[in-house]
């Protein structure tokens, strides 16, 4: 995992690295809570509680690791976004380039005054 002890999780540049963390995370996740549950079932059978402290440690453990995660499905959201907001603009970029290719400089001026027009001058 990227992180130092005790330091805030460092979130990853790409979806790629994202998703594997996420990984890491769910399985960490899954581990703790796996052990939580073993520790709740020997309890309710022989009667004998867990060290109070590990309980606690693990139980940290497990808001610390669902924090985590919560915040690597928000950066990842956000890293998708941003590839989508790209790739339309290099759609946008690559569908000006052909128009003028296309058409005469006046029509497609006439276009852009047209889209300024309908956008309030905000192109």
């Amino acid at each position: 995992m990227i992180r130092e002890k005790n330091q805030p999780l460092v979130m990853p540049a790409t979806i790629t690295e994202c998703e594997l963390l996420m990984e890491q995370l769910s399985a960490d996740c899954n581990r703790v809570r796996d052990q939580i549950e073993a520790s709740k079932a020997r309890q309710k059978q022989t009667g004998k509680y867990a060290d109070a402290q590990w309980f606690q440690r693990a139980s940290s453990a497990l808001r610390w690791l669902s924090r985590d995660r919560q915040r690597l499905q928000n950066h990842m959201a956000q890293l998708r976004r941003g590839e989508s907001q790209a790739v339309a603009q290099r759609r946008d970029s690559l569908l000006i380039a052909a128009l003028r290719e296309q058409v005469s400089p006046e029509v497609f001026q006439a276009c852009v005054d047209l889209a300024r027009q309908q956008d309030g001058g905000g192109v």
